[in-house]
């Protein structure tokens, strides 16, 4: 009696500690599951990506986007027909059509609309076989109904870590689509290793993941985040600038620039009045801190809220003041000229002299060269020789009195530690002389300014506060500076008044065209400034302005940009 009450505690025991352990199982299994629904997404996705795009709720950004006014006006414009007749786009559809034989749907909008969840993410890891792994959160009843899940039967079916998934490839273009569903997350990549590297982190298996490289850390961790931004791009700027692809349609074509960052981080917050952008750019090599980091600041209380553009340096470099200063007393490069791109039309006539055609031609008159103004390289080294703290731009457009041309304004304020109008006025001698076949041959001086020339006048002002103001004509510098308004540590700053400057700027571009638009042919792209973006800015109707504050100093680049909306 006694042995089998023995064994039947023993029994007992051994079910309740069989019981425990399982229940120990499932429950390490549900935390295992927690732990990945947790997860941030760039953790669910494998290392390597060049770019990462994450998107807070992908599926509403989608439905404003393509319910916008902005979009209508936009896929109607002739911006977007230019686009559709890059190589760029080429490139892009011909990749569309290879993946829509692999996939056996149409990867249009109406497909992206419905596999387009909440929380969303895109890595991109390789640019020109365009390698990528989508995943976003979407719900069983979403997922049931988008036509690639119900096409599922037509693709063969695969399994990682007890996850299935199912896969196509298309032997000619050598396309693979490949999809999978895990607890409310929906997966797509475009290679067969991509998809068993996310759904192996998904499945919470040790793997390397994004999120670990040390990259992508430091960059995410250089942007820390008071609020979620509706988008976040982080990317391997070290990575990317050395793909062929981002050499060649790099619309800025700084590329040599580019390659002093190694990676960078944007965040972009959105509100009804605005859209705001939060940069970081993390440098491979430290660069020295401005000498006055409110420099900028204080130069920005002389922008008037009329103006069409500004733009602003602290300790500003060669190429950044010498532009300021050819734009304020040229209007215009004076470079020489571009070289002609075209070979010479032959003619039977060639070896004929003296032919009655050539009356035209006077043989002791030099030819016209292009761009043969004098250099205004010596006022440029004079000024960097003062050494100035920062340096602002002002430019806004005027009629000519015509009604017919619209001329571009510029004036130029520069702070110094300590203002000397004499220095500045030594500077700008070279011009002066320059200048004086149609002006006074003197400066004519008063006690806050000196001028010079009936004819566009060339003016150097004392504003107080150690800055100096030039001008070519009417300064667009505002008179009653507010010097009390807030500073703060900045090394680089622009506006751009778009209410303001789109008329204006828009009989500009016919001017700038003119040449092109006389001899256009009907198969040409459309002329770039008059119709390209001229019909790119005419798409964005609730577009006030934009706003740009950066500083750089150490390793880092910070920028904010602000687009204000009507």
């Amino acid at each position: 009696m006694k042995r089998k009450i023995t064994r039947l505690v023993k029994r007992r025991w051994a079910a309740i500690g069989l019981a425990a352990l399982l229940v120990a199982a499932g429950g390490l299994w549900m935390q295992a599951q927690r732990a990945a629904l947790n997860k941030p997404l760039s953790a669910l996705l494998p290392p390597g990506a060049l770019i990462y795009l994450e998107a807070q709720d992908f599926n509403a950004l989608l439905s404003r986007w393509n319910s916008s006014n902005e979009k209508r006006q936009w896929l109607l414009s002739n911006n977007y027909s230019t686009l559709l007749n890059s190589r760029l786009l080429g490139r892009l559809s011909q990749a569309q059509d290879e993946f829509k034989t692999a996939a056996a749907v149409s990867p249009q909008m109406q497909l992206l609309t419905q596999v387009a969840g909440q929380e969303s993410a895109f890595a991109f890891y390789d640019l020109g076989n365009l390698k990528f792994v989508y995943i976003t959160r979407l719900d069983a009843t979403r997922l049931d109904a988008t036509e690639l899940w119900q096409k599922r039967p037509q693709y063969n079916q695969r399994q990682v870590a007890g996850i299935p998934f199912y896969e196509r490839t298309d032997p000619d273009a050598k396309r693979t689509v490949s999809f999978a569903s895990k607890d409310d997350f929906f997966v797509i990549a475009s290679d067969t290793d991509l998809m068993v590297g996310t759904l192996s982190l998904l499945a919470s298996q040790p793997a390397p993941s994004l999120e670990a490289e040390s990259w992508f850390r430091e960059a995410k961790a250089a942007a820390p985040e008071t609020e979620r931004p509706a988008l976040k791009l982080i990317y391997d700027m070290e990575e990317i600038v050395s793909e062929p692809q981002f050499r060649t349609y790099w619309i800025q074509q700084n590329v040599t620039e580019m390659k002093s960052y190694r990676a960078g981080v944007s965040n972009l917050f959105e509100t009804d009045t605005q859209f705001t952008e939060k940069r970081v750019l993390l440098r491979k090599t430290a660069v020295p801190e401005v000498t006055d980091e409110q420099a900028v600041a204080r130069l920005l209380a002389y922008v008037p809220q009329s103006r069409s553009f500004y733009r602003a340096w602290a300790a500003p470099r060669r190429e950044q003041l010498n532009d300021m200063v050819v734009q304020t007393l040229a209007g215009e490069s004076v470079a020489g000229g571009q070289p002609y791109l075209y070979a010479p039309d032959v003619s039977a006539e060639a070896g004929a002299a003296g032919s009655v055609s050539d009356l035209e031609t006077r043989v002791d008159v030099p030819p016209v060269k292009r761009g043969g103004q004098p250099s205004l390289d010596p006022v440029v080294n004079a000024l960097l020789a003062l050494k100035p703290l920062g340096a602002l731009q002002i430019q806004n457009t005027a009629d000519s009195g015509d009604g017919v041309f619209v001329v571009p304004q510029s004036t130029l304020v520069l702070a110094f530690a300590q203002a000397n109008r004499a220095a500045v006025e030594a500077a700008l001698e070279p011009a002066r002389r320059t200048l004086a076949v149609n002006g006074t041959p003197e400066w004519q001086r008063s006690n806050v300014s000196s001028s010079f020339g009936p004819l566009e006048t060339l003016t150097v002002t004392s504003a107080g506060g150690n800055t100096i103001v030039v001008s070519r004509g009417t300064s667009l510098a505002d008179p009653a500076a507010n010097s009390g308004r807030v500073t703060a540590p900045l090394t680089y700053a622009a506006g751009y008044n778009h209410a303001a400057a789109l008329a204006p700027y828009t009989k500009l571009f016919t001017v700038l065209d003119a040449p092109k638009l006389s001899t256009e042919d009907h198969f040409a792209e459309p002329p770039f400034f008059s119709t390209n973006v001229r019909s790119l800015a005419a798409s964005l109707p609730r577009l006030q302005g934009i706003q740009i504050r950066g500083y750089e100093g150490g390793n880092t680049l910070t920028e904010e940009v602000v687009y204000r909306l009507k």
